[in-house]
Protein backbone atom coordinates (compact mmCIF):
# COMPACT_ATOMS: atom_id res chain seq x y z
CA UNK A 1 0.00 0.00 0.00
CA UNK A 2 2.98 2.68 0.81
CA UNK A 3 4.04 2.26 -2.98
CA UNK A 4 0.49 2.74 -4.23
CA UNK A 5 0.68 6.12 -2.21
CA UNK A 6 3.95 6.80 -3.45
CA UNK A 7 3.14 6.47 -7.24
CA UNK A 8 -0.18 8.33 -5.92
CA UNK A 9 1.64 11.23 -4.67
CA UNK A 10 4.23 11.06 -7.96
CA UNK A 11 1.13 11.61 -10.16
CA UNK A 12 -0.59 13.98 -8.24
CA UNK A 13 2.62 16.43 -7.99
CA UNK A 14 3.55 15.58 -11.81
CA UNK A 15 -0.06 16.86 -12.59
CA UNK A 16 -0.41 20.10 -10.85
CA UNK A 17 3.56 20.94 -11.79
CA UNK A 18 3.18 20.73 -15.60
CA UNK A 19 0.74 23.89 -16.31
CA UNK A 20 4.45 25.77 -15.33
CA UNK A 21 4.49 27.16 -18.89
CA UNK A 22 1.15 28.78 -18.50
CA UNK A 23 1.44 30.24 -15.49
CA UNK A 24 -1.58 32.28 -15.75
CA UNK A 25 -3.39 28.88 -15.43
CA UNK A 26 -4.31 27.97 -12.33
CA UNK A 27 -5.35 23.87 -12.47
CA UNK A 28 -8.42 22.00 -11.12
CA UNK A 29 -7.66 19.31 -9.59
CA UNK A 30 -9.99 16.84 -7.89
CA UNK A 31 -9.97 13.87 -6.09
CA UNK A 32 -13.21 11.24 -6.55
CA UNK A 33 -13.99 7.89 -5.84
CA UNK A 34 -16.44 5.39 -4.17
CA UNK A 35 -15.84 2.98 -1.57
CA UNK A 36 -17.89 -0.11 0.40
CA UNK A 37 -16.82 -2.22 3.16
CA UNK A 38 -18.89 -4.01 5.98
CA UNK A 39 -18.64 -7.09 8.09
CA UNK A 40 -21.56 -9.64 8.14
CA UNK A 41 -22.01 -12.82 9.63
CA UNK A 42 -24.79 -15.56 8.56
CA UNK A 43 -25.41 -19.24 9.33
CA UNK A 44 -23.55 -20.40 6.26
CA UNK A 45 -25.90 -20.50 3.17
CA UNK A 46 -24.85 -17.59 1.29
CA UNK A 47 -22.09 -15.61 4.05
CA UNK A 48 -21.44 -13.61 0.57
CA UNK A 49 -23.28 -11.58 -1.75
CA UNK A 50 -26.05 -13.63 -3.51
CA UNK A 51 -28.46 -12.62 -6.23
CA UNK A 52 -27.64 -9.21 -6.07
CA UNK A 53 -28.52 -8.04 -9.35
CA UNK A 54 -31.71 -10.08 -8.87
CA UNK A 55 -32.87 -9.10 -5.35
CA UNK A 56 -31.05 -5.96 -4.53
CA UNK A 57 -27.28 -5.15 -2.69
CA UNK A 58 -28.93 -3.67 0.71
CA UNK A 59 -27.34 -6.25 3.45
CA UNK A 60 -26.41 -8.87 0.86
CA UNK A 61 -22.90 -7.98 0.64
CA UNK A 62 -19.98 -8.26 2.58
CA UNK A 63 -17.25 -6.94 0.48
CA UNK A 64 -14.49 -4.93 0.34
CA UNK A 65 -14.94 -2.47 -2.91
CA UNK A 66 -13.05 1.05 -3.40
CA UNK A 67 -12.44 3.16 -6.56
CA UNK A 68 -10.15 6.27 -6.10
CA UNK A 69 -9.73 8.23 -9.14
CA UNK A 70 -7.03 11.65 -9.01
CA UNK A 71 -7.65 14.33 -11.88
CA UNK A 72 -6.62 17.75 -13.05
CA UNK A 73 -6.67 20.00 -15.67
CA UNK A 74 -2.89 20.33 -16.95
CA UNK A 75 -2.58 22.91 -19.87
CA UNK A 76 -4.65 25.09 -21.02
CA UNK A 77 -4.29 27.61 -24.23
CA UNK A 78 -6.94 29.39 -24.90
CA UNK A 79 -10.24 27.77 -24.94
CA UNK A 80 -8.97 24.61 -25.21
CA UNK A 81 -8.06 22.57 -21.92
CA UNK A 82 -6.30 19.47 -21.25
CA UNK A 83 -7.11 16.96 -18.73
CA UNK A 84 -5.86 13.33 -17.18
CA UNK A 85 -7.37 10.88 -15.28
CA UNK A 86 -6.41 8.24 -13.34
CA UNK A 87 -8.63 5.62 -11.29
CA UNK A 88 -7.17 2.69 -9.01
CA UNK A 89 -9.52 -0.18 -7.63
CA UNK A 90 -9.48 -2.34 -4.93
CA UNK A 91 -11.69 -5.47 -4.67
CA UNK A 92 -11.42 -8.28 -2.26
CA UNK A 93 -14.52 -10.63 -1.73
CA UNK A 94 -15.33 -11.84 1.84
CA UNK A 95 -11.49 -11.31 2.59
CA UNK A 96 -11.20 -9.68 6.28
CA UNK A 97 -7.03 -10.03 6.24
CA UNK A 98 -5.12 -9.45 2.50
CA UNK A 99 -4.53 -5.83 2.11
CA UNK A 100 -2.59 -5.95 -0.61
CA UNK A 101 -4.17 -7.74 -3.33
CA UNK A 102 -6.51 -6.87 -6.63
CA UNK A 103 -5.03 -3.25 -6.82
CA UNK A 104 -5.46 -2.22 -10.27
CA UNK A 105 -5.57 0.84 -12.67
CA UNK A 106 -9.03 1.13 -13.88
CA UNK A 107 -8.84 4.38 -15.76
CA UNK A 108 -6.32 6.28 -17.55
CA UNK A 109 -7.02 8.53 -19.86
CA UNK A 110 -6.65 12.16 -21.10
CA UNK A 111 -9.56 14.92 -22.53
CA UNK A 112 -9.63 17.66 -24.44
CA UNK A 113 -12.03 20.03 -24.55
CA UNK A 114 -12.86 23.11 -26.54
CA UNK A 115 -10.43 22.31 -29.06
CA UNK A 116 -13.49 22.03 -32.08
CA UNK A 117 -14.32 26.05 -32.19
CA UNK A 118 -18.36 25.67 -33.28
CA UNK A 119 -18.54 23.05 -30.05
CA UNK A 120 -17.03 24.33 -27.12
CA UNK A 121 -18.46 21.47 -25.40
CA UNK A 122 -17.05 18.56 -27.02
CA UNK A 123 -14.66 16.22 -25.91
CA UNK A 124 -12.09 14.50 -27.46
CA UNK A 125 -10.57 11.74 -25.16
CA UNK A 126 -8.40 8.30 -25.63
CA UNK A 127 -7.03 5.87 -23.00
CA UNK A 128 -8.87 3.46 -20.96
CA UNK A 129 -12.19 4.57 -19.26
CA UNK A 130 -15.26 4.02 -17.41
CA UNK A 131 -17.23 4.41 -20.67
CA UNK A 132 -20.75 6.10 -19.88
CA UNK A 133 -21.90 3.42 -18.00
CA UNK A 134 -25.49 2.92 -16.92
CA UNK A 135 -26.78 1.28 -13.95
CA UNK A 136 -29.52 0.98 -11.74
CA UNK A 137 -27.74 1.41 -8.01
CA UNK A 138 -30.12 -0.72 -5.88
CA UNK A 139 -28.99 -3.65 -7.64
CA UNK A 140 -25.60 -2.71 -8.13
CA UNK A 141 -26.85 -3.52 -12.10
CA UNK A 142 -24.59 -2.24 -15.41
CA UNK A 143 -27.25 -2.64 -18.13
CA UNK A 144 -24.75 -0.34 -20.99
CA UNK A 145 -21.20 -0.99 -20.04
CA UNK A 146 -18.63 -0.87 -23.02
CA UNK A 147 -15.80 0.33 -20.76
CA UNK A 148 -12.74 -0.35 -22.21
CA UNK A 149 -9.39 0.66 -23.67
CA UNK A 150 -10.05 3.24 -26.78
CA UNK A 151 -11.29 6.53 -28.27
CA UNK A 152 -14.16 9.20 -28.41
CA UNK A 153 -15.87 12.27 -28.86
CA UNK A 154 -18.58 13.53 -26.42
CA UNK A 155 -21.54 16.04 -26.34
CA UNK A 156 -20.83 16.83 -29.40
CA UNK A 157 -23.71 19.15 -30.96
CA UNK A 158 -26.16 17.72 -33.22
CA UNK A 159 -29.34 19.40 -33.89
CA UNK A 160 -31.25 19.62 -30.32
CA UNK A 161 -29.65 17.19 -28.46
CA UNK A 162 -25.74 15.71 -28.04
CA UNK A 163 -23.81 12.95 -29.67
CA UNK A 164 -21.57 10.43 -28.12
CA UNK A 165 -19.24 8.52 -30.71
CA UNK A 166 -16.81 5.85 -28.82
CA UNK A 167 -14.75 3.05 -29.84
CA UNK A 168 -13.55 1.00 -27.27
CA UNK A 169 -11.75 -2.91 -26.50
CA UNK A 170 -11.86 -5.11 -24.18
CA UNK A 171 -10.31 -8.82 -23.19
CA UNK A 172 -12.84 -11.32 -22.38
CA UNK A 173 -11.40 -14.98 -21.02
CA UNK A 174 -12.90 -17.37 -19.23
CA UNK A 175 -14.42 -21.31 -19.32
CA UNK A 176 -16.68 -20.00 -22.69
CA UNK A 177 -13.70 -18.93 -24.91
CA UNK A 178 -11.33 -22.36 -25.51
CA UNK A 179 -8.54 -22.05 -27.96
CA UNK A 180 -7.36 -25.55 -29.46
CA UNK A 181 -4.81 -26.26 -31.97
CA UNK A 182 -5.24 -26.28 -35.92
CA UNK A 183 -4.57 -29.26 -37.88
CA UNK A 184 -0.56 -29.60 -39.00
CA UNK A 185 0.60 -27.54 -35.70
CA UNK A 186 2.62 -28.49 -33.28
CA UNK A 187 1.55 -27.03 -29.60
CA UNK A 188 4.47 -25.11 -27.74
CA UNK A 189 5.15 -25.82 -24.06
CA UNK A 190 6.60 -23.57 -21.26
CA UNK A 191 9.80 -24.82 -18.84
CA UNK A 192 6.81 -27.23 -16.63
CA UNK A 193 5.73 -28.73 -20.11
CA UNK A 194 2.07 -26.69 -19.68
CA UNK A 195 0.87 -25.54 -23.16
CA UNK A 196 1.49 -22.42 -24.10
CA UNK A 197 -2.42 -20.39 -25.79
CA UNK A 198 -4.09 -17.96 -25.68
CA UNK A 199 -7.12 -17.23 -23.35
CA UNK A 200 -8.37 -14.46 -24.45
CA UNK A 201 -11.42 -13.03 -27.02
CA UNK A 202 -10.92 -9.15 -28.10
CA UNK A 203 -13.92 -7.85 -28.32
CA UNK A 204 -14.04 -4.03 -30.18
CA UNK A 205 -17.57 -1.42 -29.54
CA UNK A 206 -18.47 0.83 -31.68
CA UNK A 207 -20.83 2.70 -29.53
CA UNK A 208 -23.14 5.87 -30.55
CA UNK A 209 -25.57 7.12 -28.03
CA UNK A 210 -27.51 10.75 -29.14
CA UNK A 211 -29.81 12.13 -26.04
CA UNK A 212 -32.09 14.64 -26.73
CA UNK A 213 -35.06 16.86 -25.01
CA UNK A 214 -38.50 15.16 -25.49
CA UNK A 215 -41.07 17.59 -23.65
CA UNK A 216 -41.15 19.27 -19.69
CA UNK A 217 -38.85 17.47 -17.92
CA UNK A 218 -38.21 14.61 -20.07
CA UNK A 219 -35.09 13.26 -22.19
CA UNK A 220 -34.87 10.47 -24.96
CA UNK A 221 -31.72 8.76 -25.12
CA UNK A 222 -30.54 6.52 -28.63
CA UNK A 223 -28.32 3.70 -28.68
CA UNK A 224 -26.70 1.43 -30.92
CA UNK A 225 -23.33 -0.58 -30.49
CA UNK A 226 -21.97 -2.90 -33.07
CA UNK A 227 -19.99 -5.63 -31.18
CA UNK A 228 -17.04 -7.03 -33.30
CA UNK A 229 -14.89 -10.23 -31.80
CA UNK A 230 -11.55 -10.93 -32.15
CA UNK A 231 -9.73 -14.25 -31.64
CA UNK A 232 -6.05 -13.97 -30.19
CA UNK A 233 -4.11 -14.38 -33.03
CA UNK A 234 -0.61 -12.67 -32.64
CA UNK A 235 2.60 -14.57 -32.98
CA UNK A 236 2.00 -18.70 -32.58
CA UNK A 237 -1.44 -18.07 -31.36
CA UNK A 238 -1.92 -17.92 -35.27
CA UNK A 239 -1.93 -21.90 -34.45
CA UNK A 240 -5.06 -22.11 -32.92
CA UNK A 241 -8.42 -21.44 -32.92
CA UNK A 242 -12.24 -21.26 -30.49
CA UNK A 243 -14.06 -24.48 -30.78
CA UNK A 244 -17.24 -21.89 -31.00
CA UNK A 245 -17.56 -18.84 -33.33
CA UNK A 246 -17.74 -15.85 -31.55
CA UNK A 247 -20.23 -13.96 -33.96
CA UNK A 248 -20.90 -10.31 -34.17
CA UNK A 249 -23.16 -8.35 -32.86
CA UNK A 250 -25.94 -5.05 -32.50
CA UNK A 251 -27.18 -3.72 -29.59
CA UNK A 252 -30.04 -1.54 -29.74
CA UNK A 253 -31.29 0.78 -27.23
CA UNK A 254 -33.68 3.68 -26.21
CA UNK A 255 -34.19 5.05 -22.83
CA UNK A 256 -37.01 7.40 -21.98
CA UNK A 257 -36.22 9.91 -18.90
CA UNK A 258 -38.96 11.90 -17.23
CA UNK A 259 -38.53 13.88 -14.08
CA UNK A 260 -42.01 14.67 -11.94
CA UNK A 261 -42.41 16.53 -8.89
CA UNK A 262 -42.29 13.46 -6.57
CA UNK A 263 -38.77 12.68 -8.22
CA UNK A 264 -37.77 10.80 -11.58
CA UNK A 265 -38.07 7.22 -13.65
CA UNK A 266 -36.39 5.83 -16.36
CA UNK A 267 -37.78 3.28 -18.56
CA UNK A 268 -35.21 1.35 -20.79
CA UNK A 269 -35.94 -1.40 -23.51
CA UNK A 270 -32.91 -3.11 -25.49
CA UNK A 271 -32.54 -5.58 -28.07
CA UNK A 272 -29.40 -7.91 -28.18
CA UNK A 273 -28.76 -9.21 -31.67
CA UNK A 274 -26.26 -11.86 -32.36
CA UNK A 275 -23.57 -13.13 -30.22
CA UNK A 276 -24.89 -11.13 -27.39
CA UNK A 277 -28.50 -12.25 -27.65
CA UNK A 278 -27.75 -14.12 -24.15
CA UNK A 279 -26.46 -11.06 -22.17
CA UNK A 280 -30.20 -10.01 -21.94
CA UNK A 281 -30.50 -12.05 -18.89
CA UNK A 282 -28.43 -10.33 -16.37
CA UNK A 283 -25.86 -8.77 -18.65
CA UNK A 284 -24.30 -5.45 -19.27
CA UNK A 285 -24.44 -5.85 -22.86
CA UNK A 286 -20.68 -6.47 -23.26
CA UNK A 287 -20.06 -9.88 -23.05
CA UNK A 288 -20.33 -12.32 -26.56
CA UNK A 289 -21.37 -15.68 -26.66
CA UNK A 290 -20.36 -18.76 -28.83
CA UNK A 291 -23.95 -18.80 -30.29
CA UNK A 292 -26.17 -16.46 -31.96
CA UNK A 293 -29.62 -15.27 -31.24
CA UNK A 294 -31.86 -12.61 -29.95
CA UNK A 295 -32.47 -10.86 -26.85
CA UNK A 296 -34.99 -8.43 -25.24
CA UNK A 297 -35.06 -6.57 -22.03
CA UNK A 298 -36.91 -3.43 -20.31
CA UNK A 299 -36.47 -1.65 -17.37
CA UNK A 300 -38.36 0.51 -15.26
CA UNK A 301 -36.17 2.40 -12.43
CA UNK A 302 -37.12 5.57 -10.00
CA UNK A 303 -36.82 7.61 -7.68
CA UNK A 304 -39.98 8.83 -5.46
CA UNK A 305 -40.25 10.51 -2.63
CA UNK A 306 -44.29 10.20 -0.98
CA UNK A 307 -43.67 12.51 1.86
CA UNK A 308 -40.66 14.81 3.35
CA UNK A 309 -39.40 12.10 5.16
CA UNK A 310 -40.84 8.97 3.01
CA UNK A 311 -39.35 7.21 0.11
CA UNK A 312 -38.78 4.54 -2.29
CA UNK A 313 -36.45 3.57 -5.19
CA UNK A 314 -37.61 0.59 -7.71
CA UNK A 315 -36.40 -1.74 -10.62
CA UNK A 316 -38.15 -4.05 -12.24
CA UNK A 317 -36.25 -6.10 -14.08
CA UNK A 318 -38.04 -8.35 -17.34
CA UNK A 319 -35.96 -10.17 -20.13
CA UNK A 320 -36.13 -12.75 -22.68
CA UNK A 321 -33.28 -14.60 -24.91
CA UNK A 322 -32.79 -17.15 -27.77
CA UNK A 323 -30.21 -19.49 -28.94
CA UNK A 324 -28.82 -22.68 -29.36
CA UNK A 325 -25.43 -22.82 -27.34
CA UNK A 326 -24.48 -26.70 -26.74
CA UNK A 327 -24.36 -27.42 -23.37
CA UNK A 328 -22.02 -30.11 -22.54
CA UNK A 329 -22.98 -30.89 -18.91
CA UNK A 330 -26.59 -31.20 -19.89
CA UNK A 331 -25.36 -33.33 -23.16
CA UNK A 332 -28.45 -30.41 -24.89
CA UNK A 333 -28.71 -27.35 -26.36
CA UNK A 334 -29.92 -23.74 -25.08
CA UNK A 335 -33.05 -22.63 -26.71
CA UNK A 336 -34.47 -19.52 -24.91
CA UNK A 337 -34.55 -17.77 -21.13
CA UNK A 338 -36.70 -15.45 -19.52
CA UNK A 339 -35.88 -13.42 -16.78
CA UNK A 340 -37.80 -11.51 -14.28
CA UNK A 341 -36.80 -8.90 -10.37
CA UNK A 342 -38.31 -6.87 -8.82
CA UNK A 343 -37.15 -4.86 -6.28
CA UNK A 344 -38.04 -1.85 -4.07
CA UNK A 345 -36.27 0.12 -1.75
CA UNK A 346 -38.18 2.56 0.64
CA UNK A 347 -36.86 4.97 3.16
CA UNK A 348 -38.26 6.73 6.53
CA UNK A 349 -36.14 9.71 7.69
CA UNK A 350 -36.11 9.42 11.68
CA UNK A 351 -33.87 12.46 12.40
CA UNK A 352 -31.60 14.97 10.45
CA UNK A 353 -28.96 12.30 9.85
CA UNK A 354 -31.12 9.04 10.57
CA UNK A 355 -34.10 7.35 8.95
CA UNK A 356 -34.64 3.84 8.39
CA UNK A 357 -34.30 1.80 5.17
CA UNK A 358 -35.89 -1.78 3.80
CA UNK A 359 -35.44 -3.64 0.60
CA UNK A 360 -37.48 -6.80 -0.58
CA UNK A 361 -36.60 -8.27 -3.86
CA UNK A 362 -37.40 -11.59 -5.92
CA UNK A 363 -36.88 -13.09 -9.05
CA UNK A 364 -37.41 -15.92 -11.18
CA UNK A 365 -35.39 -17.33 -14.60
CA UNK A 366 -36.69 -20.42 -16.12
CA UNK A 367 -34.30 -22.14 -19.01
CA UNK A 368 -35.45 -24.06 -22.02
CA UNK A 369 -33.58 -26.73 -23.75
CA UNK A 370 -33.77 -28.32 -26.91
CA UNK A 371 -34.91 -31.27 -25.52
CA UNK A 372 -37.67 -30.32 -23.90
CA UNK A 373 -36.39 -29.76 -20.66
CA UNK A 374 -36.33 -26.83 -18.19
CA UNK A 375 -34.28 -24.99 -15.38
CA UNK A 376 -36.41 -22.73 -13.64
CA UNK A 377 -34.01 -20.44 -10.57
CA UNK A 378 -35.82 -18.43 -8.23
CA UNK A 379 -35.07 -16.05 -4.83
CA UNK A 380 -36.16 -13.41 -2.57
CA UNK A 381 -34.38 -11.43 -0.20
CA UNK A 382 -36.05 -8.63 3.03
CA UNK A 383 -33.70 -6.56 4.89
CA UNK A 384 -34.40 -4.01 7.47
CA UNK A 385 -31.71 -1.57 8.24
CA UNK A 386 -31.01 1.59 10.77
CA UNK A 387 -28.75 4.35 8.48
CA UNK A 388 -26.73 6.98 9.18
CA UNK A 389 -26.49 9.80 6.62
CA UNK A 390 -25.47 13.65 6.30
CA UNK A 391 -28.91 14.27 4.97
CA UNK A 392 -31.22 11.59 6.07
CA UNK A 393 -34.08 13.00 3.75
CA UNK A 394 -31.99 12.27 0.80
CA UNK A 395 -31.60 9.23 -0.58
CA UNK A 396 -28.38 9.69 -2.58
CA UNK A 397 -26.83 11.43 0.72
CA UNK A 398 -23.61 9.97 1.30
CA UNK A 399 -21.63 8.32 3.18
CA UNK A 400 -24.07 6.06 4.83
CA UNK A 401 -23.59 3.85 7.35
CA UNK A 402 -26.11 0.67 7.73
CA UNK A 403 -26.75 -1.42 11.11
CA UNK A 404 -29.21 -4.47 9.20
CA UNK A 405 -30.39 -7.87 9.46
CA UNK A 406 -31.00 -10.06 6.23
CA UNK A 407 -32.94 -12.91 5.09
CA UNK A 408 -32.01 -14.36 1.68
CA UNK A 409 -33.91 -17.35 -0.04
CA UNK A 410 -32.53 -19.70 -3.17
CA UNK A 411 -33.79 -22.40 -5.35
CA UNK A 412 -32.13 -25.70 -4.52
CA UNK A 413 -30.66 -26.36 -7.89
CA UNK A 414 -26.95 -27.78 -8.19
CA UNK A 415 -25.22 -25.03 -9.97
CA UNK A 416 -25.78 -22.69 -7.00
CA UNK A 417 -22.76 -21.69 -4.79
CA UNK A 418 -22.98 -23.28 -1.65
CA UNK A 419 -22.43 -26.31 1.00
CA UNK A 420 -24.04 -29.21 -0.71
CA UNK A 421 -24.85 -32.81 -0.01
CA UNK A 422 -23.28 -35.82 -1.71
CA UNK A 423 -26.28 -35.38 -4.17
CA UNK A 424 -25.19 -32.35 -5.17
CA UNK A 425 -28.23 -30.11 -3.97
CA UNK A 426 -27.99 -27.45 -1.57
CA UNK A 427 -27.71 -28.71 2.22
CA UNK A 428 -29.19 -25.31 2.68
CA UNK A 429 -31.35 -23.05 0.45
CA UNK A 430 -31.95 -19.77 2.80
CA UNK A 431 -29.81 -17.50 5.41
CA UNK A 432 -30.61 -15.15 8.18
CA UNK A 433 -27.71 -12.60 8.27
CA UNK A 434 -26.59 -9.57 10.33
CA UNK A 435 -24.06 -6.81 10.00
CA UNK A 436 -22.65 -3.57 9.45
CA UNK A 437 -22.02 -1.64 5.64
CA UNK A 438 -20.78 1.43 5.21
CA UNK A 439 -20.86 2.95 1.49
CA UNK A 440 -19.54 6.37 0.10
CA UNK A 441 -18.94 8.37 -2.53
CA UNK A 442 -17.36 11.61 -3.33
Amino acid sequence: MKKISLIAAAMFAAVTSMPAAHAEYTPNVNFSGYLRSGIQHGSSAFTAKRFVTQVGRLGNENDTFADLGFGSDVVKVEDTTFSVFAMFGHGEDNDDYDWNKNIAVRQLYVNVNGLIDSDKDANIWIGKRYYKREDTHINDFYYYNVSGTGTGIDTLTVGPGKLNLAWTRTDRDGDDVNYQLKDGYTKEVDSNGNEIKPSKLKVNYFDTRYEFPAWNDATIQLGATYVKPEKDKKGYYKAYTTDKEFGDAINLSIELNQGFAAGWNKSIFQAFLGSTARDANWGSSAKVYGDTGAGYRFINTGDTHITERFGFQHVVNAAYSTGSEYDKDLKTSFDNCKSLSVIVRPFYQLTKMTRLVAEAGAYVEKTKYEDGSHLTKNGKKYTLAYAIAPDASNFWSRPELRFYVSYVHGSNTNDQVGPKTKSGVLDKTSDLMFGAQVEAWW
